[in-house]
């Protein structure tokens, strides 16, 4: 009996032995697949990004292009010195007609309240109050500020267009 034990563990021994080369076959075949497939998954990425670094420089090189286009546009057109130095002096005359109008109405109050008896210690809280502070605060932030924001390229110019060449929304 103890006989035909032996045979039949031998006989499952090399049954099991025959298909142990098969099986290491599968898992090494099955391995080496799953390898191609992540290969071919992160070259399909490489692509993708290569296309989108292509999209990107395209997009920045006709920006680039678009602004000089502009500029040599606008140093082209000459309509006499008066009607150039005009062209340009808008914004500031703007400003400066506003801040010359808010300097009168303060100055009006301040000699008003003077007149009316009261020092000027009085009169700094009411002609400089929060209201008149925001505004400035506001008017120093958008003057100052985004010249500082462009200098450390926080945000771009903001007269700066943006366009974009083929620009297909990520699935």
């Amino acid at each position: 009996m103890e006989g035909h034990i032996l045979t039949i563990i031998s006989t499952l021994i090399g049954l099991l032995g025959s298909f142990a080369p098969g099986l290491l076959n599968f898992f090494t075949t099955r391995s080496n697949n799953n390898y191609q497939i992540e290969l071919i998954k992160l070259q399909m990425q490489a692509a993708a990004q290569g296309t989108q670094l292509q999209i990107d420089l395209a997009n920045t090189k006709a920006d680039v292009e678009l602004q000089q286009a502009l500029y040599s546009y606008d140093a082209n057109l000459d309509a006499g010195w008066f009607i150039n130095a005009l062209r340009g002096s808008v914004r500031p005359v703007i400003t400066y007609t506003l801040f010359l109008i808010w300097l009168n109405i303060e100055l009006i109050g301040l000699f008003y309240g003077i007149h009316q008896g009261k020092n000027i210690m009085e009169m700094i809280p009411i002609l400089w109050d929060q209201n008149t502070n925001a505004i400035w605060v506001t008017i120093v932030a958008f003057w100052f500020g985004s010249r500082m924001m462009e200098k450390y390229s926080i945000f771009p110019p903001i007269n700066q267009p943006k366009t974009t060449v083929a620009k297909r929304d990520k699935l």
